[in-house]
């Protein structure tokens, strides 16, 4: 009798190579803990943290033969997956009432951004673009899972109101100064982060080596 050989993945992607990659809602914490990937496929495992239950691990598989995003499934709940980034991604879908960052670009209560289209193509590169949904003459991004950096990266002055805010923890021997981030902030180190972990296809897309990132965020602030 003859056993299948077992299929070996091409790539065993750790907890510690994929956590960088959490996305964190409004209501839980989605935390990949593996990534295996085969001439196919993309076998991945996530835990998803919430009050009840506290912990939740659910795996699912998505198609490398296909689209970009593909329609994945966390427990009961319907996600995409983008296979050149392997970053989770959520479809924005605007809810409550909006406040306006400038006129052109509305950031909704439920963490999606929303920027005209005639405004975005003058402004973005179709690579930063790429990242977004197209929607009734807008742009549409769920910005907690990373895919709006791009944006932020090419015009960091638009989102300053998102900069990160000094808090300070109090220890008992001494002041702790903690920096609190938001997936909008614009700082170099954010954005320096932030870039490679979520969006690392739109920095090898537009040829962005190390060496010229703080030359081109330096030309991005400056413009208006």
């Amino acid at each position: 009798m003859f056993f299948k050989k077992k299929e070996k993945p091409i790539l065993k992607e750790n907890m510690f190579d994929v956590c960088v990659k959490a996305i964190y809602t409004q209501e839980k914490g989605y935390i990949p803990i593996e990534f295996l990937t085969y001439e196919d496929r993309i076998e991945i495992t996530v835990n998803v943290t919430a009050e009840e239950p506290r912990l939740t691990t659910c795996k699912a598989v998505a198609s490398t033969k296909g689209e970009r995003l593909v329609p994945i499934t966390l427990g009961d709940e319907e996600w995409l997956f983008d296979i050149k980034d392997k970053a989770l991604r959520l479809k924005p879908v605007p809810e409550g009432e909006g406040i306006p960052l400038i006129p052109q670009v509305i950031i909704y209560p439920n963490d999606v951004m929303q920027m005209e289209k005639e405004f975005a193509e003058a402004h973005y590169s179709k690579e930063a673009l790429s990242y977004a949904t197209e929607a009734d003459g807008f742009y549409l991004w769920y910005y907690p899972d990373g895919s709006a950096t791009p944006v932020v990266f090419e015009t960091p002055v638009l989102f300053v109101p998102f900069k990160e805010e000094q808090l300070k923890e109090e220890h008992i021997d001494n002041t702790e100064i903690i920096a609190s981030r938001h997936m909008l902030s614009p700082t170099f180190l954010s954005l320096h982060s932030n870039l490679p972990i979520f969006t690392c296809t739109y920095l090898e897309e537009k040829g962005i080596e190390e060496s010229d990132f703080e030359r081109l965020y330096m030309e991005n602030v400056k413009k208006k």
